[in-house]
């Protein structure tokens, strides 16, 4: 191949063909060559660098090129934990802490009460070791043994399952993740483990079990020998503390008289039962708001687009409205849309009807104070105009008075009442809301056009703008001569946006239908105009465009495929949610074992005393009726200590987000109605289990059993 150059001809050897590299433009006009230095080029060139150990990527290139450009790959360095995106990794770090604080807690809390079930169901063997010479540290040692022998066991089987189950997430949802970053290039999901993580999940694990057996085990061993036989630190018949309201006895008779009074006799059991019931509700509601919080975030920085593919026409090049006609009949294509946008217009409104968080997050902006400012507040603002097809729907999917906004040439604005925007001075991702109320007059100003004699310097002196003429002196216009200033009528807040709209920004965003353009803007000499696509398959869609285009003899670099964006900010969202509802099925089935395995063995430990009731005569009838009190009152007490903590929680890991992005404290309402419900159904759904096999016991079998 040849390159002629102000008359150099240039000769290269082709040694062979690669594919599309991930720096090459999807419409290059053609491609891209690869070759080495040969000193006859420019002296300029970029250098691609591979740091080990990544995280070092950022002190060696300052260290390195002190005074030259550099560009990071963010998305790699992100995706590797090396980034140096202070706010990102503070919310990331903070939010593992509560994570790893809210798995810990009731994995504690599960062994903790597996534990002391089981030590309470063998203190009259431990009072009779100790009746026999056993001292207070052999105990606690032959518990510690025993938790290691369970950890032998469970640890490496729990380590196992995790890589099979992270394993399996990889393989089933590899093309999302390989969506988040593969770029245009080939890309491999490989699950590679590393000895650290385990060695840190085997200590965490190994922890957690020595936690949890410490306490029962210091008990076992700090009871008496006379006393565990006697078992008398289980169960204290005090006639103060085991009293009971004469409104219980009126209210469920006898059982519930009798289920109350066992409650407070024993207060060890049910305790456990009812922790175990309000690690559950924290738990969930915990995990659930942490899943609430990150679709939250994800919403906000990640907003759904209603369309595809874009492409920008002049008037001049092309009548719009046909070349929208004729790309929409492209297979494919669902909805069409020409939109004509102009950003960035300075406007007055009235200051009472500014919310004070728009005051607060647009502070630092600059805005030509063409107004009192006592008076008025200056705010930019986003003008969009949609063919007429377009602005019919969007009143209609807001439900919006059509005889107001269809029937009349001249309709007032509607305005999108939600604002976001990446504010670099914090770097946050900033939400507001711009307005109070709407229906109000405002005052739009556009610049005056001087031609080439003059230019605008964006400056003012002495309430003047100041231009400079092409020698570079100072020309002053009064705000008279310089501005063209309309009143607009804003009308109605819109809640859904049109299929066509633009990237947020701090702007206040306006709609109007598209004839009303030449009255809103004044004429310009070329404006450029947008149309929108959404396609079923825009890779096939884009292509056939492209055709079209070239058919025509219109530029086609101007044809945007979105969809390839698109695809990557869906895979994300996907991704974060088959985490955070995975992590919601853990946290559950966590929480469901820990309260049926308490109260099925606590059920069991009590199955002499259910054949002492049965043997004075109590009935089938009475005995569900009193475990069914019971089980209200394990329900109401775990629901009245575990709401509160369930909404700390939440509030912590909502801290954790605003270190990021901002937005309002919120609860996820859902979660916690499903919650109390749940607490119901389960305790009930165990008992009843329970109960069946204690039914089935031969009173005069359960009375011989020791064990309680």
């Amino acid at each position: 191949m040849w390159e002629k150059s102000l008359q150099t001809f240039r000769t290269y050897k082709v040694v062979g063909f690669y594919e599309r590299p991930s720096f090459e433009r999807q419409d290059a006009p053609g491609y891209t060559a690869l070759t080495m230095p040969d000193g006859a080029g420019p002296d300029s060139f970029q250098a691609y660098f591979q740091i080990e150990p990544m995280k070092d990527t950022y002190t060696f290139m300052e260290a390195s090129f002190p005074n030259t450009s550099i560009t990071y790959n963010n998305d790699l360095l992100r995706y590797s934990g090396s980034s140096n995106e202070n706010n990102l990794n503070s919310v990331l770090y903070s939010m593992v802490a509560v994570l790893s604080l809210i798995i810990m807690f009731g994995s504690v809390s599960l062994i903790y009460n597996a534990f002391s079930i089981s030590i309470s169901e063998r203190t009259k063997q431990y009072g009779l070791l100790k009746s026999m010479g056993a001292t207070r540290k052999q105990i606690m040692n032959s518990v510690f043994f025993e938790a290691l022998i369970l950890s032998a066991v469970g640890i490496p089987l729990g380590i196992l399952l995790g890589i099979v189950g992270i394993g399996l997430t990889f393989f089933f949802s590899k093309n999302l993740f390989l969506n988040l970053w593969q770029a245009g290039v080939k890309t491999e999901l490989v699950l590679r483990i590393g000895w650290t993580p385990l060695l840190v999940a085997l200590i965490l694990g190994l922890a957690t079990v020595l936690i949890s057996a410490y306490i029962p085990a210091k008990k076992a061993a700090g009871i008496s020998a006379i006393d565990a036989i006697r078992l008398s630190k289980d169960i204290r018949i005090d006639p103060k503390r085991v009293k009971t309201s004469k409104i219980t006895y009126k209210l469920f008779g006898f059982s519930g008289l009798l289920a109350a009074k066992n409650f407070k006799r024993n207060r060890r059991k049910y305790r456990a039962t009812v922790v175990s019931l309000f690690m559950s509700i924290v738990l969930f509601i915990s995990a659930s708001s942490f899943t609430a919080y990150i679709e939250r975030g994800m919403s906000e920085v990640m907003r759904e687009k209603g369309y595809d593919i874009t492409y920008t026409i002049f008037p001049e090049d092309y009548n719009t409205e046909e070349l929208r006609d004729l790309l929409g009949k492209t297979e494919g294509v669902e909805k069409k849309a020409l939109v004509y946008n102009r950003s960035f217009l300075e406007a007055s409104l009235p200051k009472e009807l500014v919310t004070d968080r728009y005051l607060e997050v647009t502070k630092d902006m600059e805005l030509r104070p063409y107004v009192e400012e006592s008076q008025k507040s200056m705010m930019y603002v986003n003008l969009t105009f949609l063919d007429e097809e377009n602005y019919e729907a969007l009143i209609k999917d807001n439900g919006l008075d059509e005889n107001k906004y269809l029937k009349e040439e001249e309709v007032p604005a509607l305005y999108y009442g939600e604002g976001s925007f990446y504010d670099y001075n914090t770097n946050k991702y900033v939400t507001f809301e711009p307005l109070k109320s709407g229906s109000f007059m405002m005052d739009l100003y556009e610049l005056k056009s001087f031609g080439d004699s003059i230019y605008y310097t964006g400056e003012m002196k002495d309430g003047q703008l100041v231009y400079r003429d092409q020698e570079e002196k100072e020309v002053l216009k009064s705000l008279t001569e310089a501005l063209t200033v309309k009143e607009i009528s804003v009308g109605d807040r819109i809640e859904t946006l049109p299929m066509a709209y633009f990237n947020d920004s701090h702007e206040l965003k306006l709609f109007f239908p598209l004839h009303m353009m030449g009255t809103i803007i004044s004429e310009e000499e070329s404006r450029p105009m947008e149309l929108f696509f959404k396609s079923k398959n825009h890779k096939a869609t884009y292509e056939e465009m492209v055709e079209t285009l070239e058919g025509l003899s219109l530029p086609t670099q101007r044809l945007t495929n979105h969809g390839a964006y698109l695809e990557q900010e869906r895979s994300m969202i996907t991704v974060v949610n088959i985490f955070s509802y995975g992590f919601i099925i853990l946290i559950s089935l966590i929480a469901a074992a820990n309260v049926f395995n308490t109260i099925s063995t606590n059920i069991q430990l009590r199955r002499r005393e259910f054949a002492m009731l049965k043997a004075v005569g109590m009935t089938r009838k009475a005995f569900d009726k009193m475990m069914r009190f019971e089980s209200m009152l394990y329900g109401v007490k775990s629901i009245l200590y575990g709401i509160p903590v369930a909404i700390g929680m939440t509030y912590l890991i909502y801290m954790s987000m605003r270190g990021g992005i901002e937005f309002d404290f919120f609860l996820p309402w859902t979660a916690l109605f499903i919650a109390v419900g749940s607490v119901f159904v389960v305790v009930f759904a165990t008992s009843r289990y329970a109960m069946e096999k204690v039914h089935k016991d031969n009173p005069v079998d359960a009375l011989k059993n020791e064990n309680l």
